[in-house]
């Protein structure tokens, strides 16, 4: 019969005698400040380079701005036109 191999990845609770605020209590190696200024740029980063590769056109966005003006008025006239026959009917 073969020797059995150890397992690739250790046990899931053998590192249960390690208590679990010990990494929170060596608290942060940097200041607040510092990483709210990194977590800043990195988003502007971000959204930097989101823009430049996904950014809509300019006329698909004029286009998209001026249908929702027509189905806003087509909306509006059709409430108005309804609370007319409304008051016709009665």
């Amino acid at each position: 019969m073969p020797a059995k191999a150890a397992p690739a990845t250790p046990d899931v609770g053998a590192d249960e005698d390690v208590p679990s605020t010990a990494i929170d209590d060596a608290g942060p190696s940097l200041p607040p400040e510092a990483i709210e200024a990194g977590l800043l740029a990195w988003r502007a980063e971000a959204w930097e380079q989101w823009m430049t590769t996904h950014a809509p056109d300019a006329g698909l966005v004029r286009a998209a701005r001026w249908l929702v003006y027509v189905v806003w008025f087509f909306a509006l006239l059709a409430s108005v036109l309804a609370i007319i026959a409304l008051f016709a009917m009665t």
